[in-house]
């Protein structure tokens, strides 16, 4: 089982357990090109289509990323100490979207309040390649 992609471990069981309620599904090769296609598709729909969002002054964000919105909340979950079990507090996640596409394009997690340092932290998040970020996770 070593040498297999953790996707393709987890895509074998999800098989597994079907197959085990009498369904079929497809191979996970046929799957992702699938999801590869979709993918294409949409993004070819955004950028042809060029969605209309107006803004306050009457006008349209069309432009994918020519507006980012920042937002600030605070979690509803509590962190605890991992020894001690006793509550640290809770965190602060800092979301920007895109006005356009409405997506999320970057996102930072804090314990401390939000302030321009968070700012800054999450426009280099929004800013640099995310493959890194995503290899650690």
């Amino acid at each position: 089982m070593t040498g297999r992609s953790r996707v393709t471990r987890i895509v074998d069981d999800f098989q597994q357990r079907a197959a085990g309620r009498g369904r079929v599904f497809e191979d996970v090769e046929l799957a992702i090109a699938k999801h590869a296609r979709r993918a294409a598709f949409f993004y070819k729909w955004l950028t042809e289509k060029r969605l209309d969002v107006p803004d306050r002054t009457g006008g349209t964000y069309v432009e994918l990323m020519e507006l980012v919105q920042i937002d600030h909340t605070q979690s509803d979950l509590v962190v605890v100490d991992e020894r001690w079990r006793k509550p640290i507090g809770r965190p602060w996640i800092t979301l920007a979207i895109d006005i356009a596409s409405r997506c999320v394009v970057g996102v930072y997690i804090a314990m401390e309040r939000p302030s321009a340092a968070t700012v800054a932290l999450l426009l280099t998040r929004v800013a640099l390649p995310k493959a890194p970020w995503l290899a650690s996770c």
